[in-house]
């Protein structure tokens, strides 16, 4: 795989706000077809997750895949 500088590569989410940046993420909670899996992560993460989740009023599991799909999108915004 082609290493590349992130530095040369522009990332939308550098110029919102962290307010903007959360009503995106939660914009991308509408329902999908979804499959089940099983995936471990360490407690922080989880406990990290729940918290931030209860503070916006959703589901911990829909922010956690909100954010999967977002940092996804970065990553192929990198390779790109």
């Amino acid at each position: 795989m082609k290493k590349i500088d992130p530095e040369q590569v522009p990332d939308v989410f550098e110029a919102m706000t962290d307010g903007e940046f959360e009503e995106w993420v939660l914009g991308t909670l509408k329902p999908k077809p979804t499959a089940q899996v099983a995936l471990r992560i360490p407690v922080h993460v989880l406990e990290h997750a729940k918290r931030a989740a209860a503070e916006r009023g959703v589901p911990y599991q829909g922010l956690m895949k909100a954010l999967i799909e977002q940092g996804l999108e970065r990553l192929d915004r990198l390779s790109a």
